[in-house]
């Protein structure tokens, strides 16, 4: 081999090498999303592709909210869910106004878990499973339907679609 020909492959190996660092960068990144959800919910994610991330945390005191979507190849997160004490669709009342919102005669109230422009993070879905975590419950005090009256919120969400096998998980603090 030339002296010419030894620098180009030297190159082209050394290229290589960091472009497969880079992409090791980007799993370890996916994979920390993939096991946070999995810790906050309670069951493992680890199979699933995380198809995308939204972030808004970074305001005051950490404020924002945290959108994953995680797509999976087969139901066995499905079942992992079915078994876990999640509820099934459609959501109770609270969740439904979280997540949707909803209008009466009197008033209009919610959607909270909403992108910038107003619009819901998470698509209604018919088939699946719901959780609701109230992260700033007190011990001995009231969860759930509370939140709706509260000053802030601060609480995780998840929405399994059992049809299209996709988890949306969003933690919401303000």
């Amino acid at each position: 081999m030339t002296r010419n020909g030894g620098i180009f492959l030297a190159a082209v190996t050394t290229g290589l090498v960091l472009l497969s660092g880079c992409g090791a960068i980007k799993n370890t990144k996916n994979s920390d999303v993939l096991d946070q959800v999995g810790r906050s919910v309670g069951i493992d994610v680890s199979e699933g592709v995380l198809l995308s991330k939204w972030d808004s945390h970074g305001g005051f005191h950490g404020d924002g909210n945290f959108l994953a979507v995680i797509a999976f190849s087969d139901d066995q997160i499905g079942e992992q869910i079915a078994g876990s004490g999640w509820a099934a669709l459609p959501p109770d009342e609270t969740v439904e106004i979280l997540l949707y919102g909803q209008e009466s005669d009197e008033k209009m109230e919610g959607p909270y878990f909403t992108d910038e422009e107003g619009k819901p993070l998470i698509p209604e879905i018919e088939k699946g499973y719901y959780w609701l975590k109230d992260r700033q419950a007190e011990p001995g005090m009231a969860a759930g339907a509370d939140i709706l009256h509260r000053g802030s919120f601060n609480f995780s969400v998840a929405v399994y679609d059992a049809d299209g096998r996709i988890l949306y998980y969003g933690e919401m603090d303000t």
